[in-house]
């Protein structure tokens, strides 16, 4: 445990030095690479060993390419709200950027939690994403109230924190389902090969 604690201090640290050194000179694309450098290492210091317990992908959409998809959409909307903090955007398109991927988060999140109840894995992933966006969102708006009524405001910080914390959260969500749902192909294969022993 002490192992995992000091790998997310260190991508935290890493993620901080990134962005602090980008905020002078406006970089956007290094700023958010901090974002996906930390959402990396905190993906492979917290992802759970495999458990043998897999779900079929039998939905539409697939599962597999909404949870896919999710970090993506995710580091998207960190871009947008790089953008908008080095003022080349206005707020809107980060505005409007929330409201898209939030309801993505909480459609992937929710089918699959409907298409795997009784997966802990997957259940516990799903419940991280519902919860980080929603907090993300909150913080969100309390950082845009607080950026426009005073300039000191903290909020905006631990918003862009809470930001690569979120993307770490999708893309942990992200590799359990693609560790535990498994395609209509191979499950097709699995029983085949199952039925030829």
């Amino acid at each position: 445990m002490a192992s995992v604690a000091f790998r997310l201090i260190c991508g935290l640290l890493a993620a901080g030095v990134l962005g602090a050194l980008t905020h002078a000179r406006g970089g956007i694309a290094l700023d958010s690479l901090g974002h996906a450098a930390f959402a990396a290492l905190a993906a492979v210091a917290l992802l759970p060993p495999p458990s043998p317990q897999s779900v079929d992908d039998s939905g539409t959409p697939s599962l597999r390419a909404l949870a896919t998809a999710l970090p993506a959409f995710l580091f998207l909307q960190i871009v947008l709200g790089a953008a908008t903090r080095y003022d080349h955007l206005g707020y809107l398109p980060h505005i409007l950027g929330a409201l898209a991927v939030s309801a993505f988060a909480y459609l992937a999140a929710i089918f699959a939690m409907m298409q795997a109840p009784g997966h802990p894995a997957i259940r516990l992933a799903s419940i991280a994403v519902l919860v980080s966006v929603t907090l993300q969102v909150l913080l969100g708006i309390l950082a845009l109230v607080g950026r426009i009524t005073s300039n000191g405001s903290i909020l905006p910080l631990v918003h862009l924190a809470a930001g690569a914390l979120t993307l770490a959260v999708g893309v942990l969500f992200a590799l359990q389902i693609r560790r535990h749902v498994r395609t209509p192909a191979a499950a097709d294969l699995e029983s085949r090969s199952a039925l030829a022993r």
